[in-house]
């Protein structure tokens, strides 16, 4: 089972966020399920539950798109339940107020922000 949990600051690059864009993709021939949710520090801004399909077919991957950030900090967490290492790839699309993209996290680099 993959456990994210990430606190994200709307100054976390050197430009202000304003948006981001969530993509989850499968890297693997099984599907799986994957909920999000982010939350500020007193109410719960969204969620989403998933499933997600073989990294072959075309459900092999989800974009949820233009996700305001309107509570400082925002708690984002990406919870799946496979129990295989590396079976899917999260990339965080950060963006400013007009929508354009000012930075992109891997799950790579999320390891390292957490560490």
């Amino acid at each position: 089972m993959a456990y994210y949990t990430l606190t994200i600051n709307r100054y976390f690059l050197q430009a202000e966020i304003h948006m981001m864009d969530i993509v989850i993709a499968n890297s693997g021939g099984q599907p799986y399920e994957v909920y999000v949710d982010g939350r500020g520090t007193d109410s719960e801004q969204f969620k989403f539950l998933y499933r997600i399909g073989p990294a072959n077919l075309p459900d092999g991957s989800i974009c949820i798109q233009n996700i305001g950030i309107y509570h400082d900090p925002l708690i984002l967490r990406i919870i799946t339940n496979r129990f295989i290492p590396g079976h899917c790839v999260v990339r965080l699309y950060l963006k400013n107020e007009q929508g354009l993209v000012i930075g992109v996290l891997s799950e790579f680099q999320l390891q390292k922000v957490a560490d």
